[in-house]
């Protein structure tokens, strides 16, 4: 039978002279004294610590040459007998002149923290609270990162440096104004698995660097090791950072779910860098000879605002494919506002996804920018959207003037926009020919030897753009396509209002010729209200206006106008059940999770009518007060 026997250690001295597995410490020096022992007793062990405020002169170094575990907790009597659960209650203080606490092995030793304050670390080589090196885990629970700095340009962490780990754990904790060039946080340069939940990330500071990269947490590919393989990132608060909070490279999967993002602030003076709001890629730059896994990035009901204080994306997801490895983006059921720049910047996933997601009071740069090959929006709501600059070529270089919702270019194979709301999108600047299109931009591009142009497709339908502009052609909506022949671009059952450009096309200009051979690409156009009449439609080389016999001219859709933006079909519009059932790339649910046809026939818009939404209301039925 192991019988475990308490020491008691430092002020408190010896209990007994036989090595055991749990200790009981009074001051940092007997801390350490408990870790020289710790590291070879050939048995896992506990280093309680009592309540108080401790201050040790160097770093408290623990370097095990076996693989046991080691588990140090704060908030005990000065007996260790009894614990109270508040980190508050026991501090480390390095007095911003050492660091705190140092672990290094090539072992495969586990260390764990509980209910303890690190603060006020100094260290020039990153790490300043805690410098980890081990092939074991990592566990944190309950602990308080505070004001910790690492002071130099070319190291990474400045409460947390991690390398090597095996599986890193991170739950119910805060990190506050740590400082450091990259990392602020938590600097992880390789490891199995990361995993941060139900912890606050508040006031980090990622010194101003023009490779700085998040402030709150940042995984990174190294000399240390290969990158991580997952990490997920759950339910966690991210507020008031300076520098871009979030950068994850990972080998397999990022999941990113129900946290909340909000208030940082960039340092930058011109408009450059692509991570103002976080940096999020799996399966990118992977060291030679380590297997491609497939890069999946997931966004899940997270709610983000108010980040960004400069031109610059918030998120940029980067899910890589290599060799015949998988490779998606998903981001659904988020909140996106009040950001002065872009909110999405999606990149080389074989597929993107974007779905039920609601972006508004975005300024800056275009809401959701993708240069995945094969792109899906659907049921997204964009309100208050405007840009004036975009991405070029994924690079993070910003030029003048884009669309306002979603710019989606480079080597497309398949484009599927359905069932969205855009109000009030504007894109700025009549210069360069990226601002065409008010809410939404589409460039069919060429890939290889233009392999995809007679496979790709494009399908825009059941949207709904009320109040668009822009400042050159497309109000709304504009399609550039080199796809010479290619007979699978098709518009159904949107409804254009109020749509406005200083071009041509007040609602859709369509370049269809972008390629300049004189062989223009055709498009299938039915059952869309836009202005056919006056100005609505244009295209670059002359071409057939859109059938009047199939679609509708400008006509008034009778919106419900029972609140701000409900732009729901009122029991008397004339576009209920007059859309095209066998459109292409047609859903299911309407834009509210509705059945997209519940009538005799789909509806024209973003939202089917079940009914339920009567007539615009009038005072006066003769004219008449």
């Amino acid at each position: 039978m192991n019988i475990r026997i308490l020491f008691l250690l430092g002020a408190l001295g010896a209990s007994q002279s036989t090595s055991a597995a749990q200790f009981c410490a009074a001051d940092p020096t007997a801390v350490q004294n408990a870790m020289f022992i710790a590291a070879s007793n050939g048995e896992s062990d506990e280093i309680r610590l009592a309540s108080g405020v401790h201050s040790p002169g160097t770093a408290l170094f623990y370097a095990p040459m076996e693989a046991f575990a080691l588990e140090l907790s704060g908030g005990w009597d000065s007996q260790c007998t009894t614990q109270t659960a508040d980190p508050g209650l026991t501090a480390l203080d390095g007095g911003s002149a050492t660091s705190l606490i140092a672990m290094n092995t090539a072992s495969n030793a586990s260390l764990t923290l509980r209910n303890l304050t690190v603060r006020n670390g100094l260290r020039v080589n990153g790490g300043a609270g805690l410098f980890i090196r081990t092939l074991g885990n990592l566990t944190i629970d309950r602990v308080r990162f505070e004001d910790n700095f690492h002071s130099t340009s070319n190291k990474y962490g400045g409460a947390i440096y991690v390398s090597r780990a095996n599986a890193i754990s991170v739950t119910h904790s805060e990190f506050r104004r740590n400082r450091s060039v990259t990392g602020a946080g938590m600097a992880v340069m390789s490891c199995g698995t990361l995993v941060v939940q139900d912890s606050v990330f508040d006031a980090n500071e990622g010194q101003l660097n023009s490779s700085t990269l998040g402030s709150a947490i940042g995984t990174f590919n190294s000399d240390e090791g290969p990158t991580c393989l997952d990490a997920t990132l759950e339910r966690n608060v991210f507020s008031n950072h300076v520098m871009g909070p979030i950068s994850l490279q990972v080998d397999r999967e990022i999941q990113f779910n129900d946290n909340v993002v909000s208030g940082s602030t960039l340092l930058m003076t011109s408009p450059f860098d692509r991570l103002a709001c976080g940096a999020m890629r799996a399966d990118g730059y992977l060291p030679s000879g380590q297997p491609a896994q497939g890069g999946r990035v997931t966004l899940l009901r997270n709610t983000l605002t108010g980040t960004n204080q400069t031109d610059v994306g918030c998120f940029w997801l980067h899910a890589q494919k290599v060799g015949n490895s998988d490779s998606a983006l998903t981001v659904a059921d988020n909140e996106f506002s009040h950001f002065d720049g872009g909110s999405l910047r999606l990149l080389s996933a074989e597929s993107c996804d974007i779905s039920r997601n609601y972006f508004h009071n975005v300024s800056g740069g275009t809401a959701v920018h993708s240069w995945c090959p094969a792109f899906n929006a659907r049921r997204n709501r964009f309100v208050d959207v405007s840009a004036r600059n975009y991405d070029d070529g994924g690079t993070g270089t910003l030029q003048t003037g884009a669309p306002a919702a979603i710019l989606a270019d480079t080597f497309i194979y398949d484009v599927a926009i359905s069932d969205n709301l855009f109000v009030r999108n504007h894109s700025f600047g009549a210069s360069p020919a990226k601002s065409d299109g008010g809410a939404v931009r589409i460039e069919l591009n060429c890939a290889g030897n233009c392999v995809n142009a007679s496979v790709a497709e494009m399908r825009i339908v059941n949207n709904t753009f009320v109040d668009s502009s822009a400042d050159r052609n497309g109000g709304a909506l504009a399609i550039w396509s080199e796809f010479d022949g290619n007979n699978n671009l098709s518009l159904h059952n949107n409804l254009f209002v109020g749509s406005l450009a200083a071009g041509v096309g007040e609602d859709v200009y369509f370049d269809n010729d972008l390629d300049d051979d004189f062989v223009a690409t055709p498009i299938t156009v039915a059952a869309n209200n836009f202005k056919l009449s006056h100005g609505g439609w244009a295209t670059k080389l002359p071409a057939p206006p859109p059938s009047p016999a199939l679609n509708f001219d400008d006509i008034d859709p009778q919106f419900s106008d029972l609140g701000p933006d409900d732009y729901r079909l009122s029991v008397i519009s004339p576009l209920i059940d007059m859309g095209t059932d066998a459109a292409p790339g047609s859903g299911t649910l309407d834009l509210d999770g509705n059945p997209r046809v519940f009538g005799a026939h789909v509806d024209v818009g973003a939202l089917e009518s079940i009914g339920d939404v009567p007539a615009p209301m009038m005072l006066f039925d003769d004219g008449f007060e």
